[in-house]
């Protein structure tokens, strides 16, 4: 379903290259590696 597809990679983007100002600028992502 193209609706899946465009969410899937919008949650890739949201927690793994988009910035957060509750972590400082950093990605969610981030938060994981550490």
């Amino acid at each position: 379903d193209q609706r899946t597809a465009a969410l899937d990679a919008w949650l890739e983007h949201y927690n793994t290259a988009r910035s957060h100002s509750a972590l400082k600028g950093q990605p969610p992502i981030s938060r994981l590696a550490a």
